[in-house]
């Protein structure tokens, strides 16, 4: 995401010429600027950005000299914008409320603003109201910032009446305005039935004592704020008690400030503050400075919330060694398609980062992670994988806990201040373009912390005055862990952050984009899983050109019936790319067409655009046209996923962490030291362990194969370093070269020849290319994984692998030969099937050209859909594929044997299916005599149709010994 803050080394004209230059020519904008802008740069802006919206994620035009006009025109550029999220215009003083209707009414129907900063703007009462207006309709906004703007109770009263419909808005912050106890009476009423909004600063207005009661009241029904700030409100002694008696009955803020307010010279009514505090059991941070608390009640308060810490803190530490459950909220989004389709571009729109026209097909796959936040569907990109899922996990159990029951004992801190010769800043400073969710209300003067050792409490002098002294934990309240016990820091920010997500629901995605050349499909079956939701991305170039129409077709057929294959039960969404480059509605509608006319595939679970009434998703990832819709749609799609709400015992979490915690280290593990670490847990039976390896597996955080048990012996913990390990070698030379300098620097060139003509790579080759890095495991990988098998043909230590094999014409018998067709029409033939079944037939040869029985063999003759090859001595066969109509055909040299091969190949076939194709291909027989007849696999057996079921034919339809231990072994 390119974002626009200030930048110190050009002046704002200098910087803002830069920008709107490069918005013309359509770069990447990198440079972090503040920009001045007049009213005729606004224009110029406004147009710009009409023209180029990828560029721009925030955009920072504080004290730029802006006015209404200018205002205007940015504002008409947001109607249609989908990429900019945050807006900053603090300290425009040109502005007037004139600007600020204009702008309220064009934002109405945005759907990508979602930050919008309007400090010290002369936004007035009229402002206020018309982006009350807007909210009320707005479906995107969650911050909104209206510090020292001129607003009075007729703006609070408009402001309120968004906040009783409007579900989105999270951060609301209106301090240094002109509001009293009528605006803060309509804002009370309206919280009481806002379940969205988690942080109100109303610090430096006037309030008192009725707009302290109406804010208790709505505190006690209110569930979702977790922070407050009435600091600086002349909330007198009455204000103060109502608070105290209202945070005795809410349990979900987790902040509040009360700084400044009215002098508490009623012994009583502290007294019922701090008998409040100790019945409520979320309270984090108490603000209250300049008050006057009595330095007895504030010692005592310090004092319980201390020991209430240190209880929350054995209780967190109870709940990650525990064994409750919770949602995980976490699924998988896989994007296929044809190369080139627009398959990355894609994906960086969703994750809302910049288009790139030149970035390179994606090798292989890739792996991001996003974090979705599901009220209003926008997605943050998250940069770096977690490294501790568990604690914030415990956290939210924590959490859904304390909102069930009351009695639950919760984690509580008080910050009170002890300075009063100090600066007092405000609680909730003024908001800026970073306003995070904590640090907005973190408090800056001195508040009680908590040692190991050791609590800091607070003593109060005589003249308020107050100073630090230490005491020493009691042994009562000591912590003391079992051992085995896994201890991690408890910090504020898991419970903020708990809390949050009990409000917002947002949940964890794994992103894989996987590269779209065909070779690389064979390795894509083996990470296709069952849940999660596929977005299959077509070039809409390709279906509106008639030389191109049926390949493009015939690429999506492919990935919908795969996706059925593995994931039967998974929703999938069709995005059409390069909207950009296709004539209006009139275009989209004959692509429609033709996906209903020349489509021979299911689109039953295909979701459907009903807002456009097409079945697939029209997207300009340049211009970001499209993705709103997309990003909505792939929200729907997961949240309908049922196994996204699986209860998931917290034991497994820690499981994921201990098992991820050796990715710096280790690429993969091995089964039975992960039997341990599950086992060290608690985790203690097979079945256990397997189900939640194979939940690990399913979400997109590591690799296990569990479809054979070799396979099953392997856990890759770093998914991204498997498949870039396997594209190093598997990829098409004619898009993802190889780096033949280097090769040829390193005496290798003739290796590599062999490889690009051949399909046969030598050890020395594989070292190169893999960096000497687990060379032995890869090579096993790729042989049970059928992408590669030795080759035992001359003396050099060379392997196959078939999916590079090049095109040939394919010499064949003639037609009245006999001939066993392996028919998938009634489904499809996947590609990389014919490729594994090659590799089986090599590495048949292998094993025997190993056995102490070994004799010579002829070396096979293969290519990309035919090959010759002598499975067993004197029994070779040609093996073919039709592609088009869905077949493989077998035909022996040897009448003698024809039985035996079609053992032989329909047993690898069921090994194949079975292993990498979940079980889910379907295949008829048929089988030609020598006059040329076809018949169907139950009457050629009837007929005893020679030469495959005479009697006096050679291996017959059962497996032999051998054979069975060499597929096992595979």
């Amino acid at each position: 995401m390119e974002v626009l803050p200030h930048r110190q080394k050009s002046s704002p004209k200098t910087a803002f010429k830069d920008l709107l230059q490069q918005l013309q020519n359509h770069s990447v904008v990198t440079k972090k600027s503040k920009y001045h802008v007049d009213d005729i740069q606004g224009e110029q802006l406004s147009q710009a950005l009409k023209n180029n919206r990828s560029l721009v994620v925030e955009l920072n035009l504080s004290d730029s000299g802006l006015g209404d006009d200018g205002l205007a025109c940015i504002a008409e550029a947001l109607r249609g914008n989908e990429s900019l999220v945050q807006l900053i215009l603090c300290g425009s003083d040109s502005i007037t409320p004139a600007g600020i209707v204009i702008l309220g009414e064009c934002i109405t129907h945005n759907r990508a603003l979602t930050n919008l900063n309007l400090d010290f703007v002369a936004v007035e009462d009229s402002g206020a109201h018309a982006l009350a207006s807007a909210l009320k309709v707005n479906t995107c906004l969650n911050c909104l910032s209206l510090s020292n703007s001129d607003i009075t109770d007729i703006g609070a009263r408009s402001l309120s009446s968004a906040l009783e419909v409007n579900s989105t808005l999270t951060h609301l912050n209106l301090e240094y305005n002109e509001i009293c106890c009528t605006g803060m009476c309509c804002i009370g009423d309206a919280l009481a039935k806002n379940t969205s909004l988690g942080y109100l600063n109303v610090g430096y207005n006037n309030v008192g004592n009725e707009g302290a009661k109406s804010l208790a009241s709505a505190l006690i029904v209110n569930s979702s704020l977790l922070q407050v700030n009435l600091s600086v409100n002349r909330v007198g002694t009455m204000g103060m008690q109502a608070l105290a008696q209202s945070l005795t009955r809410n349990s979900s803020l987790l902040s509040l400030g009360l700084a400044f307010n009215c002098k508490i010279d009623d012994f009583n009514a502290a007294k019922s503050i701090a008998d409040a505090v100790d019945k409520n059991k979320t309270l984090l941070e108490l603000d209250l400075y300049a008050t006057h608390f009595p330095g007895e009640l504030l010692n005592r308060v310090a004092m319980r919330l201390l020991k209430n810490k240190a209880k929350k803190k054995a209780s967190f530490i109870k709940t990650l060694n525990g064994e409750k459950k919770n949602v995980w909220n976490r699924s998988r989004l896989m994007i296929v398609g044809q190369g080139r389709a627009g398959k990355s571009a894609t994906v960086r729109s969703l994750l809302g980062l910049t288009f790139n026209p030149v970035w390179d097909s994606t090798v292989g796959a890739a792996v991001a992670e996003s974090e979705i936040q599901s009220t209003n569907s926008s997605w943050r990109h998250l940069r770096t994988h977690l490294d501790d899922h568990s604690s914030p996990f415990a956290a939210r159990i924590m959490r859904k806990t304390y909102s069930r029951t009351k009695t639950e004992s919760h984690r509580t801190m008080a910050s009170i201040v002890s300075d009063t010769s100090k600066a007092v800043p405000s609680l909730l400073p003024r908001m800026n373009a970073n306003w995070d969710l904590r640090g907005s209300l973190k408090n800056t003067r001195e508040s009680v912390s908590l040692s190991s050792s050791n609590y800091s409490a607070i003593s109060a002098s005589q003249n308020g005055i107050m100073a630090r002294n230490t005491l020493a934990i009691h042994s009562s309240t000591s912590i003391s862990f079992s051992k085995g016990t896994i201890a991690r820091e408890f910090d504020d920010d898991l419970l903020y952050a708990a809390t949050r997500d009990v409000n917002s629901n947002p949940f964890s995605l794994s992103l894989w984009d996987f590269g779209g050349q065909s070779v690389f499909y064979s390795i894509h079956h083996m990470f296709l899983t069952r849940s999660g939701v596929y977005v299959v991305v077509f070039d809409m170039r390709d279906m509106l050109n008639d030389e191109t129409v049926e390949k493009c077709i015939g690429f999506i057929r492919f990935w919908i019936e795969s996706i059925d294959l593995h994931a039967p039960d998974s929703r999938i969404l069709i995005v059409g790319s390069f909207l950009d480059q296709v004539n209006g509605l009139t275009e989209l509608r004959s692509i429609n067409e033709t996906f209903k006319s020349r489509s021979k595939f299911n689109l039953s679970k295909v979701i459907r655009n009903d807002a456009n009434q097409l079945v697939f998703f029209p997207v300009d990832n340049k211009n970001k046209k499209g993705v709103t819709d997309l990003r909505v749609n792939v929200v729907q799609a997961i949240q309908k996923d049922e196994t996204i709400q699986q209860l998931v015992s917290i034991k497994w979490i820690r499981f994921l962490d201990e098992i991820l915690a050796v990715k710096s280290t280790h690429s993969f593990l091995e089964l039975p030291r992960v039997k341990d670490i599950a086992r060290s847990l608690g985790i203690m039976s097979s079945e256990e362990q397997e189900e939640a390896l194979q939940l690990f597996h399913q979400r997109g955080l590591l690799v296990h194969l569990s479809k054979s048990q070799i396979l099953k012996e392997i856990i890759v913990v770093h998914p991204p370093w498997l498949i870039d390990r396997l594209s190093k070698l598997v990829r098409d030379d004619e898009v993802h070269s190889f780096n033949t300098d280097e090769i040829l620097k390193m005496g290798l060139g003739e290796d590599l020849e062999l490889l690009l003509s051949k399909a046969l790579v030598s050890r020395d080759l594989l070292d190169f290319l893999w960096k000497g890095e687990r060379v032995e495991f890869l090579i096993e990988f790729m042989k049970h994984t059928m992408l590669l098998s030795s080759w035992p043909f001359n003396q050099q230590k060379l392997y196959l692998v078939p999916s590079l094999l090049k095109d040939a014409p394919n010499p064949s018998k003639n037609d009245k030969s006999a001939r066993c067709i392996f028919d998938f029409s009634e489904t499809f033939l996947p590609i990389g099937v014919f490729h594994r079944l090659l590799c089986l037939c090599v590495a048949r040869c292998a094993s025997l050209a190993n056995s102490e029985e070994s004799t010579d063999y002829e070396e096979p003759l293969l290519f990309k859909t035919y090959g010759s090859v002598e499975i067993e001595p004197n029994l070779k066969v040609i093996l073919q594929e039709d592609a088009a109509n869905h077949r493989i055909t077998i035909i022996p040299y040897s009448f003698a044997f024809a039985s035996r091969s079609f053992t032989i190949v329909h047993s690898m076939l069921k090994k194949i299916n079975a292993d990498l194709m979940n079980s889910g291909l379907y295949w008829n027989m048929f089988f030609g005599d020598t006059d040329g007849k076809c018949f169907e696999y139950s009457e050629a057996k009837s007929r005893k149709l020679m030469p495959w079921f005479h009697k006096d034919s050679k291996g017959g339809n059962v497996v032999a010994p051998d054979l069975r231990d060499f597929l096992d072994k595979i």
